[in-house]
């Protein structure tokens, strides 16, 4: 990130602003600002923070950061971390997305979707099959139907506690699926 540094990217974030914000596997944080081309280091090497996997905004503006550990939340000042709550406890937070009603989804290395509402942390309708094939992506649609990529166990659409698998069996060429992308209607 600068002349002679190595820490590998693994995780990129566009903010509402155009910021890009960069996470890296040693659980730091840049952010680069492309109308000016700075880069600027925000923390390094955080405790809390860990492995940055995945970064999503709120719509307050504060960042989420899902990694080896569990998840963090990060208002610009002050680092929040959530990996001592029960249902995330030594999850490993794979992927993270906001839904337009304002939760958070997050996946996780165990197979398990968590939300988070004003209301806590809960566990929603988890994909069937491998409990252990990690998530790779969520995408919330406009009804709330959850669209839930595995690496190993197909595509998984949730809806109000139905489910249907799309894998090999069904016409997918491959069970591990790394990202979900959402598509424009027009």
């Amino acid at each position: 990130l600068s002349a002679g540094a190595t820490r590998p990217v693994s995780a990129i974030h566009e903010d509402r602003l155009g910021r890009f914000w960069i996470g890296t596997r040693d659980a730091s944080l840049y952010q680069f600002d492309s109308r000016t081309g700075e880069l600027e280091a925000k923390f390094t090497r955080e405790p809390g923070v860990s492995k940055i996997r995945a970064i999503a905004e709120d719509p307050q503006g504060s960042l989420w950061f899902g990694g080896r550990y569990g998840l963090s939340r990060w208002d610009g000042t002050s680092l929040e971390s959530f990996t001592s709550h029960p249902l995330l406890e030594g999850a490993g937070i794979t992927c993270l997305t906001w839904s337009d009603s304002g939760t958070l989804f997050a996946g996780t290395g165990d197979g398990r979707v968590v939300k988070h509402t004003a209301a806590g942390f809960e566990t929603v309708e988890s994909p069937a099959g491998e409990p252990d094939s990690p998530i790779s992506g969520i995408l919330v649609g406009d009804d709330g139907t959850l669209w839930v990529a595995t690496l190993g166990d197909g595509l998984h659409l949730l809806k109000d506690g139905w489910q249907h698998v799309f894998n090999t069996d069904t016409g997918l060429p491959d069970n591990r699926l790394t990202a979900l992308a959402a598509g424009n209607d027009d």
